[in-house]
């Protein structure tokens, strides 16, 4: 029942984790072009507008923390585990891991709290170049770590299902990374 539980939730992060890399992705491609408008807009129509900078200063934001939760799904943060893989039993790696996601996921929810409330604050704002509200600014950092979450519980429930059944969470590990597009 657990491994169906945490095979469902691993199809779900996985689909999570698609829809935040086409996010990615879109920004990036919007990111690029807006900023290509602006260098032929400043230096060959000597016409600078007032909008781009700002928009590729909050569209870089928003791919921060949306691409942040591809990477943690794929394990690409910088981390040091060097001592954890060290220790000799699989099920003392996996609490320690199942800790160190327990944190993680409480600094996530905190952030999303407080992001929540400095979204609403700021929301009453306008930006001076696109004359939107601020609050978009911050609702970046709200839909990345919302992702981050989802990709932290699936750690979780891998690192729970090593310290119920250590050899066969192995494998299934191995299938289920192997199987993730990089």
């Amino acid at each position: 029942m657990f491994t169906r539980l945490v095979d469902w939730y691993c199809e779900f992060s996985r689909l999570t984790d698609k829809v935040a890399a086409g996010f990615t992705v879109v920004l990036v491609t919007l990111f690029t072009l807006v900023v290509l408008l602006q260098i032929f807009m400043r230096y060959v129509l000597s016409n600078a507008l007032p909008w781009p900078e700002e928009f590729a200063r909050y569209a870089l934001v928003w791919v921060t923390f949306i691409a942040g939760s591809c990477a943690l799904r794929r394990g690409d943060h910088v981390g040091i585990d060097f001592f954890v893989e060290m220790l000799p039993s699989l099920r003392l790696r996996a609490l320690i891991k199942l800790i160190i996601v327990g944190i993680l996921t409480f600094l996530f929810i905190t952030m999303i709290y407080y992001g929540v409330d400095l979204a609403s604050r700021a929301s009453g704002r306008t930006t001076p170049g696109m004359g939107i509200s601020q609050g978009w600014f911050h609702t970046g950092l709200i839909i990345g770590v919302c992702f981050m979450v989802v990709q932290s519980i699936e750690h979780g429930l891998r690192a729970a299902l090593a310290l119920v059944d250590p050899d066969a969470s192995a494998a299934r590990a191995e299938a289920i990374t192997s199987s993730d597009p990089v």
